[in-house]
């Protein structure tokens, strides 16, 4: 698929950066393809830069319900420990998608999170959250003096959050992305910008050298 649209400007190389946010950390990962010879073993440099780094940073969506947990009273505290202790985490995913997605407020057992005022510093934190993760994905790639992204691949359950991908690609934009894949049903615009869908069920939570292998695999 890279080799496709990028080979018709004449480029020989591509270069794709994977940021996979998962529950504890952010992993960032930049791979070079060589297009007149794809299936070469990714290896060594191009324009000596590395052909492939990976960086792991301690920072996840649990990392954002701990900053979350300390602005909100007791009882509400406890209600973000139960939905963490318990087995069911499918009520962990929804607060997410409620709280972090949908920036509307979560409900359970006669208590709520997120009304009022209180939604106003959950923003906030959200809104600081997503300028850290992308903060270091800038620092990722001026450790290596990368400076050219023609596709970006947002994985893990994190990424799916709007807040993160806007800020992600707001600050990635400068090294010329030419197409940008996050989660979505299909190909669509999200905040002005064009992207194009990745399938849910084949990248979700993968590590961001892994995710990057899943999609190329099945890419169309």
């Amino acid at each position: 698929a890279i080799r496709e649209y990028i080979l018709k400007e004449g480029s020989q190389y591509a270069w794709a950066m994977v940021v996979d946010l998962g529950g504890y950390t952010a992993d960032f990962s930049m791979v070079g393809l060589d297009l007149d010879n794809i299936d070469a073993r990714i290896e060594g440099e191009i324009d000596g830069k590395p052909r492939a780094r990976q960086k792991s940073v301690p920072i996840g969506v649990t990392t954002l319900d701990e900053m979350i947990r300390e602005m909100l009273p007791e009882s509400k505290q406890e209600l973000l420990r139960e939905l963490e202790r318990d087995p069911n985490q499918g009520l962990l995913e929804r607060f997410h998608r409620d709280l972090y997605s949908a920036l509307r407020p979560f409900s359970r057992r006669k208590v709520s999170i997120g009304e009022g005022k209180e939604m106003g510093s959950i923003v906030e934190s959200v809104n600081s959250f997503a300028e850290r993760i992308a903060e270091n994905a800038v620092s990722f790639l001026d450790e290596h003096g990368y400076d050219r992204i023609d596709d970006l691949i947002l994985t893990g359950g994190g990424c799916m959050i709007p807040t993160i991908q806007s800020a992600l690609y707001d600050r990635l934009k400068v090294y010329g992305i030419r197409k940008a894949h996050m989660y979505m049903k299909s190909d669509s615009t999200f905040n002005n910008h064009q992207f194009h869908g990745l399938d849910y069920r084949l990248s979700r939570g993968a590590t961001a050298l892994g995710g990057a292998s899943v999609y190329f695999d099945f890419a169309d």
